[in-house]
């Protein structure tokens, strides 16, 4: 038998890493966990961000991405959330604003590098653009996904 797991904090390494600890089991004792983060700025057809929402399902299951991979889709940069790393809202209000880019999708995924994380958003990105409502074909696609090298502290980015 499996005992629940609950959040007892979350702190960030200086590589920018978020790591949570857990209280686990009987004997409640925290146990470290990873929590691999990435972010996608992109531009396509939708309208709001919940046309977004409405194909995510169906470019998660194609793209096979992980069931715990939580994805937030944000309308609007300025909107990132306050704990987005200063690196990754840098590219998001001196770049990618200024350059057309309207949506971020950011996402998570326990035990995981950020290096796996981005490349399951990658991938549901690449699958959401297949998405008629999203784009249509042969049409230009804006996007670059970020996250953080939790060995080196850089920047990494896919187009």
């Amino acid at each position: 038998m499996t005992l629940p797991r609950r959040l007892h904090y979350e702190f960030f390494k200086p590589t920018g890493e978020l790591v949570r600890v857990f209280r686990q089991g009987a004997s409640g004792e925290p146990g470290l966990t990873s929590l691999g983060r990435a972010w996608t700025y992109f531009n396509c057809d939708a309208t709001s961000a919940q046309e977004i929402r409405d194909v995510l399902p169906d470019a998660r299951h194609t793209s096979e991405a992980p069931s715990a991979l939580e994805i937030a889709v944000i309308d609007g940069l300025e909107q990132l959330p306050r704990d987005t790393p200063a690196k990754i809202m840098e590219i998001a209000l001196k770049e990618a604003q200024p350059a057309g880019i309207r949506y971020a999708m950011e996402a998570t995924l326990v035990g995981a590098t950020n290096l796996e994380t981005a490349r399951h958003l990658h991938g549901v990105l690449n699958m959401m653009y297949m998405e008629p409502s999203i784009a249509q074909a042969n049409q230009p696609r804006y996007g670059v996904t970020l996250w953080i090298d939790e060995a080196t502290g850089d920047l990494i980015s896919q187009e």
